[in-house]
């Protein structure tokens, strides 16, 4: 797949190998967060409010092209 037009992950078809290619599979993504490391949080005093989860991130400008 590409990010900014700049290949991250490539899987090449090999099905003349006998390797399974995932050409009629739904294809996905996962998103994550971290857990807020000192780095983040001014050495820990900032703190997180894990109250306020579910966490909603968007994308406005992401698009998939599996073709």
């Amino acid at each position: 797949f590409l990010v900014d037009d700049i290949p991250i992950r490539e899987f090449t078809n090999n099905e003349r190998k006998r390797v399974p290619y995932p050409k009629n599979q739904a294809m996905g993504i996962h998103g994550s967060l971290w857990n807020a490391d000192d780095w983040a949080t001014q050495g820990g005093c900032v703190k997180i409010n894990w109250s306020n989860a579910r966490f909603v991130a968007t994308f406005p400008s992401f698009e998939i092209d599996a073709c």
